[in-house]
């Protein structure tokens, strides 16, 4: 199902949400991806694919048994659907993702799983590869001459109670390879220290790595294929945490 509807909401004091129509991720240019939980196909309750509301055209797809189940209304994100990914298969791929320097927003939750477990992950052929992992490998970007960005915490930055909105920036340099949850930068330390500057076009896969996939729920990515100034960023983090209450 398509919703074309374009929503945002503001808060006012006494009351929790207000929903109008007066702002669209569409409205910060270089939008690339938008999927949400709320635009997918689905049957016997497990998703078949997710679609592109950005315009691009780069819908993602599931099969068999790595589909994730659809979860009509899930209360962790104001009533809104989720899908759930099991740990063990569950993916959604899309193929010929063409981005290098980018923002990309998510909202999830991990359920805590040990190891490397990416929120997103991108990988072409040969060795470009990017991704997002929720516990102690919480950035990396390396280019097909492996020159790598890579970043970690020790904490598990991203093994929380609630959903939480990420944010990664990438500029093409170590230092503009940017965390951050919920609006707030994560601390990170430095592994590997590189420039990989343009990357190439690959398979973008929600929630999963082969050998290591995510167990948790999820509600919306967003992917722009630049990196956005902080008043942008706020925009869509606002949007983002008024359409799903989740902090």
């Amino acid at each position: 199902m398509t919703n074309s509807r374009r929503i945002s909401a503001v808060r006012r004091p006494g009351a929790r949400f207000v929903v109008s129509s007066a702002f669209s991720p569409l409205e910060v240019s270089s939008l690339l991806i938008w999927y949400r939980s709320s635009n997918v196909t689905s049957s016997g309750g497990v998703v078949d694919s997710l679609t592109d509301l950005s315009g691009s055209g780069i819908s993602a797809t599931s099969t068999g048994t790595a589909r994730p189940a659809l979860n009509a209304s899930d209360a962790a994100y104001g009533g809104r659907p989720s899908l759930s990914f099991d740990g063990v298969d569950d993916t959604i791929t899309a193929a010929g993702v063409s981005y290098s320097n980018h923002t990309i927003f998510q909202v999830c939750r991990s359920a805590g799983a040990a190891g490397y477990r990416p929120f997103w992950r991108r990988q072409a052929a040969g060795n470009d590869i990017d991704y997002c992992g929720h516990r102690v490998d919480a950035l990396f970007v390396r280019n097909n001459a492996l020159v790598a960005s890579y970043k970690t915490n020790a904490t598990n930055w991203g093994v929380t109670a609630n959903p939480i909105t990420t944010r990664v920036e990438y500029g093409g340099t170590h230092a503009s390879h940017l965390l951050y949850s919920n609006g707030g930068l994560v601390s990170l330390s430095t592994g590997t220290a590189g420039d990989p500057g343009a990357l190439a076009s690959g398979t973008f896969k929600l929630m999963s790595d082969t050998g290591t996939f995510t167990s948790g729920t999820w509600v919306e990515t967003l992917i722009y294929s630049r990196v956005l100034n902080a008043a942008e960023s706020a925009r869509i983090e606002l949007y983002l945490r008024n359409r799903y209450g989740h902090y």
